[in-house]
């Protein structure tokens, strides 16, 4: 963006009357590398609407329910302000139709609060932006366009109604217009899009410099539907768009796919020649990487939809779970004889699947982003394909490149997303065959039609000699749910799309059916070293002593958490929300018999919400230790809960050998409070 090429802040200006939404806002894009902004707040749409009468605002991120106004007729009025100044909507869960409708009247986009990061929000803000730009740069080049046209069919039809008065002149008049002629195809020639003139026999009279760059040289003469060959058949094609013109002498708007699937919009303008002829001017904007960004975003929403339910239903398993393996790691460290020990350890097994389940659910969530780290994509790649076709008649051979460049990754994600593809592969040649497995490094420059920034990448291709995938079913395969296969999911493809998404990266598929399949993966490179990294597991039990408060709205939680803190020695009380947690602690303070830490859960239904529990914790005893507890794993507060004022953190599901160690670490001291920066308000 010019803003961020020369170093200038993009000028955000947030209407929006909730200050806590305003700080969250600035500390997500804060945290965004390389992005610079400066941000201009008011609570109240009369100052918003003073401040763009004012001008210098790039872009405005808008609540719709403000104090002076609500809904669209917020956006409208902000609209009708500064209509050149791109608006984002910021909206909450439930609020969609007016967003969307929002949308439709001329807003950029739209996001959900506390449902969205700070790369995702700088993203829409760049993006906003850019559409923002490009739309006004459009019009202006159309309206120019559409002037010029019309200025120069006006001057020649004034000449030749001038030429049958002036005979005498007429040699001269016509040298002078065939200059003018000349300078508007100088002009023409010079345009990033293709232009060319259409006679009535649909001879072409002249072709831009763009046109002949798409459809080769020395057209000028030739039918249009021999260049252009826009119709099955050999001859003239039916209903022509651009030979209706002629007849009703308006212009026309429509797109159409040419050559190598490349789609164009097509604007054709009725035109006089010098000698008084009628004719036709053609213009064609290539859009297809413009198209190809509406695609993705319209890929992305759609996970996004499925994202918030799946995230909402992982969150209530993960709950479940709790209660499910913490009795199981108590049983396990009872007094059992070995037939016992050993269902126990098969229901426990059977549990972690159920665990891993709930990781794939949230992978469709904001709640579970990659855990990444640095690794070599030739191991796992090797790993997961020779386990995936153990057994199986299919062949497989790797192609992969010397020095190929590092990626940052969450290894077990980006090995689902290729034994998913595997499995596809395997299913797709029932009498055996070969799969390819090739690994690449490439840079991606600008203007290439990928949906990518520039930069170096890893390209995996997975080519296989299978059934292949009609074409009708080609654009689907990523969506929730669809698929082919009588006993599938459709969940394979949309997770493994989900998954790359996430790691800033993109898959892409080719195929013909009948041929065989090729994905495309291409993952960021990262400029961090690989370090290799000894996992050591503790199975030794801490125990402890003194209370400890737990604080759940789910009574099985409450229930579970206390016994296993119970077996480890520890004396126990509950809470059922912020309110009664924080009550019971500074009573128990004033009585001289404190708690030595506290669990408490990150999100309580209808109650108060964890930053506002940690301030009112830290106002009875800035000593306080409280564990904060949740199924998701990228919430800011668990990502950053020492920057809260929060003491550790334990993730959902969690069993006593997790509970004992987290315990032990905070009430030793192990893992020291940081919470001198916590905001005073």
């Amino acid at each position: 963006m010019d803003n961020e090429m020369d170093n200038e802040p993009i000028k955000i200006l947030v209407i929006e009357d909730n200050p806590a939404d305003v700080r969250l806002l600035q500390e997500m894009l804060t945290e965004v590398k390389e992005f610079y902004y400066s941000l201009e707040c008011a609570d109240r749409l009369s100052a918003g609407l003073s401040s763009l009468t004012k001008g210098g605002i790039d872009v405005v991120l808008l609540d719709l329910s403000l104090p002076e106004s609500q809904g669209l007729d917020t956006f409208e009025q902000v609209f009708a302000q500064a209509p050149y100044v791109p608006v984002i909507i910021m909206t909450i869960t439930g609020d969609e139709e007016t967003a969307v409708k929002a949308v439709q009247k001329g807003a950029q986009d739209y996001l959900f609060k506390g449902q969205v990061n700070g790369n995702c929000l700088a993203r829409s803000i760049r993006y906003a932006i850019e559409r923002k730009r490009a739309e006004e740069e459009l019009r202006k080049y159309r309206s120019h366009l559409e002037e010029l046209v019309q200025e120069r069919t006006a001057q020649l039809t004034t000449a030749n109604e001038q030429l049958q008065g002036e005979i005498i002149k007429r040699k001269g008049v016509e040298e002078s217009l065939r200059a003018e002629q000349q300078r508007l195809f100088t002009l023409l020639d010079g345009l990033p899009a293709f232009v060319y003139l259409q006679a009535p026999d649909y001879s072409i009279r002249f072709a831009n410099r763009c046109f002949r760059e798409h459809f080769g040289s020395n057209q000028e003469g030739r039918p249009c539907y021999e260049v252009l060959k826009r119709c099955k058949g050999p001859g003239r094609c039916e209903e022509c768009p651009t030979y209706r013109v002629f007849d009703t002498k308006s212009p026309q708007q429509w797109e159409w796919i040419g050559p190598e699937g490349r789609i164009y919009e097509i604007y054709d303008y009725p035109f006089t020649d010098i000698d008084g002829s009628p004719l036709v001017l053609e213009l064609g904007l290539d859009i297809t990487d413009r198209k190809k960004m509406e695609e993705e975003l319209q890929k992305a929403q759609k996970l996004e939809s499925l994202g918030v339910l799946a995230g909402g239903i992982a969150h209530d398993f993960n709950n479940i779970l709790v209660s499910i393996m913490g009795g199981l790691s108590l049983l396990k460290h009872a007094k059992l004889d070995d037939k016992i020990f050993k269902v126990l350890t098969t229901v426990e097994k059977a549990a972690g699947r159920a665990k891993d389940l709930t990781r794939q659910l949230l992978t469709f969530s904001k709640g579970e982003a990659p855990i990444t780290k640095n690794a070599s994509i030739s191991e796992l790649l090797k790993d997961t394909i020779s386990f995936c076709l153990r057994g199986s008649k299919v062949r497989y051979e790797f192609c992969i490149s010397d020095n190929l460049w590092p990626v940052e990754i969450d290894e077990g994600q980006i090995s689902q997303v290729i034994h998913n593809l595997i499995i596809n592969a395997n299913q797709a040649m029932p009498d055996g065959g070969m799969i390819r497995i090739c690994t690449e490094n490439v840079t991606i420059r600008a203007n290439k039609g990928l949906p990518l920034k520039e930069g170096k990448y890893v390209k995996i291709s997975i080519n296989d000699e299978g059934l292949g995938i009609s074409e009708e079913y080609l654009e689907k395969i990523f969506d929730p749910y669809f698929t082919t296969k009588s006993d599938g999911s459709g969940l394979g493809l949309a997770i493994s799309y989900s998954i790359i998404k996430k790691h800033n990266g993109y898959i892409t598929v080719e195929s013909d059916a009948g041929v065989g399949t090729t994905f495309v993966i291409f993952l960021p490179v990262t400029e961090k070293e690989i370090f290799s990294v000894e996992h050591v597991v503790e199975e030794r039990l801490l125990f402890g002593r003194g209370k400890i408060l737990v604080m759940d709205d789910d009574p099985d939680v409450r229930d579970t958490a206390g016994q296993m803190l119970t077996s480890l020695g520890y004396v126990v009380e509950f809470a059922r929300d912020g309110a009664e947690a924080v009550e019971l602690y500074k009573k128990a303070k004033e009585s001289g018999q404190g708690f030595e830490a506290v669990i408490s859960d990150l999100t309580i239904p209808g109650g108060m919400g964890a930053e506002d529990i940690i301030r009112k914790f830290h106002e009875v005893d800035p000593e306080v230790k409280v564990i904060i507890s949740s199924g998701y794993t990228n919430d800011h507060l668990i990502t950053e809960y020492r920057q809260y004022g929060f003491a550790g953190v334990i993730a959902k599901p969690y069993e006593i050998r997790g509970l004992s160690k987290t315990l032990s670490k905070v009430i030793k001291g192990a893992e020291k409070l940081k919470i001198s920066h916590i905001s005073s308000n």
